[in-house]
């Protein structure tokens, strides 16, 4: 189902999060104001955000390289990464989204020092399971009742925009059973369909936002 030209996730498109908060009565804007206490987020909002899923097509991309210096060259760049799940395993992001049960388990058991985004309800069972908390912990709140349905990978680009990012680059969103951590377990399965979706409902919900690939980039021909 393709998405209309003026279809979004609000009533309207907002320019800016404090709107979204006023329209909704919602405390949606508080997660910011504490991420920025770990992460200095908003020196980077002028810069681009990497927003990095865990599809086998980033296995042998170099995320260092790519997210953290200037292209073709070792001068450190200005930008953010906002990684999925287990992606700490192989390369350390400003932020992690996660929803899995069992990948918050692990992260508590693996003592993970970077800053945690997780949805309401996962936030809370994590809160009251009786186990030592992640260091850093933060409720992220919807303003629409089917985002609770939505995958870490669309999570993590609609953080992205919240946090007030207009250039989010995508590496491995690639859909499918698998994972570089995953193997295809019958259960797990993101619909490129459905993220594609969600993804132009992101871009019409908020005013002067860019959403591209990293991969495609690579599919161009050199100059």
């Amino acid at each position: 189902m393709e998405v209309k030209k003026d279809e979004r996730l609000f009533p309207k498109t907002i320019s800016e999060v404090k709107e979204l908060e006023k329209y909704y009565k919602k405390d949606i804007t508080n997660i910011i104001e504490e991420i920025d206490r770990w992460t200095n987020h908003i020196q980077f909002v002028h810069s681009k955000c990497y927003v990095i899923g865990n599809g086998p097509s980033r296995k042998n991309l170099d995320l260092q390289k790519i997210t953290r210096f200037l292209s073709k060259s070792k001068v450190p760049s200005k930008s953010f990464v906002i990684g999925c799940n287990y992606i700490y395993k192989d390369f350390e992001p400003d932020v992690i989204i996660a929803q899995d049960t069992k990948v918050l388990l692990q992260m508590v058991k693996d003592d993970v020092s970077v800053p945690v985004i997780a949805p309401l309800l996962k936030y809370n069972w994590a809160r009251n399971n009786g186990q030592r908390n992640l260091r850093k912990f933060f409720c992220l709140k919807f303003p629409t009742y089917n985002m609770t349905r939505w995958n870490s990978g669309d999570i993590a680009i609609y953080v992205a925009c919240l946090l007030g990012f207009k250039k989010i680059e995508l590496i491995g969103f690639d859909g499918g059973a698998s994972s570089l951590y995953r193997k295809d377990d019958g259960v797990s399965f993101v619909q490129s369909v459905v993220t594609e979706r969600r993804i132009q409902l992101i871009k019409n919900s908020f005013e002067n936002i860019t959403i591209n690939r990293y991969e495609d980039n690579l599919k161009k021909p050199s100059v």
